[in-house]
């Protein structure tokens, strides 16, 4: 379904992404080596979707892959 390259990305030796199908802002911009700020902004203006679950937002890992795949001009990969 989605990009091979893009599944060895959430892929690490620790094992710290590999089972999880929702992610923190925090995490994602871990991942894309992004300031939080820079997450924010792309969570406000629509360009990922995210969900509000209580009072934390979380990004479904599908939604990511859509976000990476569809904004090639980041080097994530």
């Amino acid at each position: 379904m989605f990009n091979k390259e893009l599944d060895n990305f959430f892929s690490t030796k620790e094992g710290t992404w590999d089972k999880m199908i929702a992610f923190s802002p925090k995490d994602i911009a871990t991942m894309l080596n992004l300031p939080l700020s820079t997450i924010a902004q792309y969570l406000r203006e629509g360009k990922i979707k995210t969900y509000k679950i209580g009072r934390h937002y979380r990004v479904m890992r599908k939604d990511l892959y859509r976000f990476i795949e569809n904004n090639e001009c980041i080097n994530v990969i």
